[in-house]
C-alpha cells in the first residue's frame, strides 16, 4: 500500500491575521486599519479606543491584561533587550526569559532605528527566527509586551495585535513611514520571511485509498517508521484546526527541519487514525510529534524544548540514532 497526498484549501491573507496561526502574520497597512477598526468596534466607548492596562511580571517584563484605560501601552517606555553579547558581537546563544512566552515585539537595529514590529504565540522562536535571517546589525535588540498567561487564547491574541497596531501607527505618526519590515512594499525582504514558507503548501499524507478502520493501527505503524519526522495534528499544516496544532507545526517549522503531517480529523481520508493513534502511542492528545519512529510528545513536551533553545538539537539527536542504525 502506498501513502498518498491530498492538497489542502490555500490561505488568504486576511487569514494569515485571523488565523490560529497569529504568531507570524504580517501586518501591513491595510491589515492594520482593519485591526483598528475592529478593535475600536468591539471594546471602545463613544470617542475612545479601549486598551489594555500595563502590569509587571516578576521577572520585570510588561504584561497585559484586561483592565481598560484610556491611553495604550507605549513602545517608548518598554527597556530594550539586547540581542547581541556586548563582548564578541554575536548573537546570544540562549534568550532573555523576559523575551518568552505571547505577546507582541518590536525589532530595532544597532543604531536603535525600529526595524519591524509583530505579534506571536512563541516570542522566543520568532525573535530567534528573525537572528537566523539576519545579521546583529540589523536585528540588534527587542522589546517585548507579554500577554497575561492568564488570558483566553482569543483574549491574549486580540490584545496583543491591538498594541502592535498602536505601536505601528505610533512610529506612522512619529517618522512618516511604517517600520522596514512591515511595509508590504518589501514583500520580499528577510523581515518578512516566514518558516516553513517553501513547505507550508505541502498537503498532508494519508492513508490509500482503499484503507478500513481495522487497518488504522497498522497502516499508522508504516507512517510513523517510514518518515524521519512527522506531526499528527488537527487539520492541516495550511489551516490547522486547534490551537495546540497550531502551535506544534510553528515550532517545527522555526526549527527547519523537515516534517511530513497527517490530519487526524480528516476520518474520510484516515479511517480509524485518531482512536488508533492514543492506543499506539500510549498519549491521550493530539498533536504528537514523532521521530525516527519514536514519540517525541504532545505540545508541551515541544514547547518546553523551543523554550530552552533545545528542540532542533533534541531532533537531531533522536535522528542521528536513525542514521546510526539504532
Amino acid at each position: 500500500m502506498a501513502f498518498t497526498s491530498v492538497a489542502g484549501s490555500p490561505r488568504g491573507c486576511v487569514n494569515r491575521v485571523m488565523r490560529s496561526r497569529h504568531c507570524l502574520c504580517g501586518l501591513n497597512q491595510r491589515t492594520l486599519g482593519a485591526v483598528g477598526r475592529r478593535a475600536y468596534r468591539d471594546h471602545a466607548g463613544p470617542g475612545r479606543m479601549a486598551w489594555t492596562q500595563r502590569s509587571r511580571a516578576s521577572d520585570g517584563s510588561a504584561r497585559l491584561n484586561m483592565s481598560q484605560v484610556e491611553a495604550p501601552v507605549e513602545l517608548e517606555s518598554l527597556e530594550a533587550v539586547s540581542l547581541v553579547d556586548s563582548a564578541s558581537g554575536e548573537y546570544l546563544r540562549s534568550l532573555p526569559e523576559k523575551l518568552h512566552g505571547v505577546g507582541c515585539y518590536a525589532i530595532f537595529d544597532r543604531r536603535g532605528e525600529l526595524k519591524y514590529i509583530e505579534i506571536s504565540r512563541m516570542l522566543s522562536a520568532s525573535i530567534m527566527w528573525h537572528m537566523q535571517c539576519l545579521g546583529p546589525d540589523e536585528c540588534h535588540s527587542a522589546k517585548v509586551l507579554l500577554a497575561d498567561s492568564q488570558l483566553a487564547e482569543d483574549e491574549q491574541r486580540q490584545h496583543v495585535q491591538e498594541t502592535a497596531v498602536h505601536w505601528i501607527q505610533g512610529e506612522l505618526k512619529r517618522t512618516g513611514r511604517i517600520p522596514e519590515g512591515n511595509d508590504s512594499r518589501f514583500k520580499d525582504s528577510a523581515w518578512r520571511k516566514r518558516p516553513g514558507d517553501e513547505a507550508r503548501n505541502k498537503p498532508p499524507l494519508t492513508f490509500p485509498p482503499d484503507a478500513k478502520p481495522e487497518q488504522a493501527m497498522e497502516l499508522l505503524d508504516r507512517l510513523v517508521k517510514a518518515f524521519p519526522v512527522i506531526l499528527f495534528l488537527k487539520g492541516t499544516r495550511t489551516v490547522p484546526q486547534c490551537g495546540f496544532s497550531d502551535r506544534v507545526c510553528e515550532a517545527l517549522d522555526l526549527t527547519g527541519v523537515q516534517f511530513e503531517t497527517v490530519d487526524v480529523l480528516d476520518e474520510g481520508a484516515n479511517p480509524g487514525l485518531r482512536e488508533a493513534l492514543t492506543q499506539y502511542s500510549q498519549w491521550p492528545t493530539v498533536p504528537q510529534v514523532f521521530v525516527n519512529g519514536q514519540l517525541l510528545g504532545g505540545c508541551d513536551v515541544v514547547e518546553s524544548y523551543m523554550k530552552e533553545n533545545r528542540l532542533r538539537a533534541e531532533i537531531g539527536e533522536m535522528l542521528g540514532m536513525r542514521q546510526s542504525g539504532k
